[in-house]
Formats: C-alpha cells, structure tokens, sequence
C-alpha cells in the first residue's frame, strides 16, 4: 500500500509574497462592446437587410405617388408598417441577446 503525502500549502507570509510578485489570481472578465454596437449588429441580418431594401423602395414608390400622381398620405402607411417591423425585429434581436448575456 502507498502512503499518501499531506500537503500544507504557503505559509501567510508566502501568500503575501507570492501576490506582491506575481499580482492577484484573478481572471479578469473580457470586455463587452458598448450596447449600441450590439444593436448596430443586428442590422447585418439577412430578413432585416431585405427589410431594408424594400423600405427603401416602398419610400421612393410613395413619394412619387404623393408628389407625382397627387395622391394623398395614407400612401405611406406601407413604409411606416415595414420600418416597425424593422424596428421590432431587429429590437427583439437584441434583447434577447442582451438578456442571454
């Protein structure tokens, strides 16, 4: 049968010596990108870049409807809906993100 050996350990004063020398071990937590940058992140998803693209058309089409054809402003009720589910998706994106850090 093998003896087993104890170990003590540092003495108080090898602890102290030891953290003047080497500092404290400590881990030190990684450095989280400012929330706005997290938000910004999200507008690089593909289902929000097409949103994108068809706010921009849906705005241009508008535009031209109320200025070139005299159409009234109910015309862009279709872009404010795509910009709030652009909005939504992207707002949901990032919360969840958040609260899963």
């Amino acid at each position: 049968m093998i003896k087993k050996k104890h170990n003590k350990g540092l003495t108080a004063s090898q602890v102290l010596a030891s953290r003047r020398d080497h500092g404290d071990n400590v881990l030190t937590p990684p450095r989280r990108e400012p929330l706005w940058k997290q938000f910004l992140e999200k507008f690089n998803d593909p289902l929000i870049k097409i949103l994108l693209v068809a706010l921009a058309l849906s705005v241009g089409l508008s535009i031209y409807e109320y200025c070139g054809l005299g159409m009234g402003l109910s015309i862009f009720f279709e872009p404010l809906g795509i910009l709030l589910a652009i909005v939504l998706a992207t707002l949901v994106g990032f919360l969840v993100e958040f609260n899963a850090n």
